[in-house]
């Protein structure tokens, strides 16, 4: 009697076993066809965000486009900028410059009895004169008042649309955060959800 109900216990075990090892290999099937790469298309990545998001969105990329137009537009400014101080012709060049320089300084020497500073002469025998305790002002040709209005112009412009890119950047940065964070917190409300119902459904 004692062998029959271990031979019963047995093979209740047994089939006990095989069922539970049945379960166990279905939810480890069900967990690897979860866990599997599922291809997600473009669009689908935003298939939680409603009218308000779509809106934050567009808006961001108008930002975005709006970013990258000025910054462009800097970056051509400051090589025309540039551009103009390297090609503009001033009125004097450098050899007048030179001849006026050594005018000034030999208006304002004393030199000994005899010695008679020129242009020609000037680097030879200058250091036998001294000089008079006046200022001598420089010779550089002064900027033209066009060459002015037109950098200035530049300047402006450059000043101006960099401050619109720092405005685009943070306006684009403001408007992503908003979206992405409304879809994120939509979708952690599905998921909780989805969660709740696996359990109640396992638990019942």
């Amino acid at each position: 009697m004692l062998l029959l109900h271990n031979s019963v216990s047995d093979w209740r075990q047994y089939f006990s076993r095989q069922k539970t090892d049945a379960k166990n290999k279905n939810i480890d099937d069900e967990i690897e066809r979860t866990t599997e790469e599922i291809q997600v298309s473009l669009f689908q990545l935003f298939r939680f965000a409603d009218h308000i998001d779509l809106v934050l969105m567009i808006t961001a990329l108008c930002f975005m486009l709006g970013d990258v137009v000025c910054a462009l537009a800097t970056i051509i400014l400051f090589g025309r900028i540039t551009g103009l101080f390297a090609t503009t012709q001033f009125a004097v060049d450098c050899d007048n410059q030179y001849q006026n320089s050594v005018s000034a300084v030999i208006n304002n020497t004393a030199c000994p009895f005899g010695i008679d500073l020129n242009p020609l002469n000037y680097d030879r025998i200058h250091k036998l004169c001294h000089y008079d305790n006046k200022t001598i002002s420089t010779t550089l040709a002064p900027l033209t008042p066009l060459f002015h209005e037109n950098v200035m112009h530049l300047v402006y412009l450059f000043f101006g649309f960099s401050i619109l890119t720092f405005i685009c950047a943070v306006l684009e940065y403001i408007f992503w955060t908003i979206a992405a964070k409304r879809q994120t917190s939509r979708m952690s409300v599905l998921l909780f959800r989805s969660l709740i119902q696996r359990v109640s459904e396992y638990i019942f």
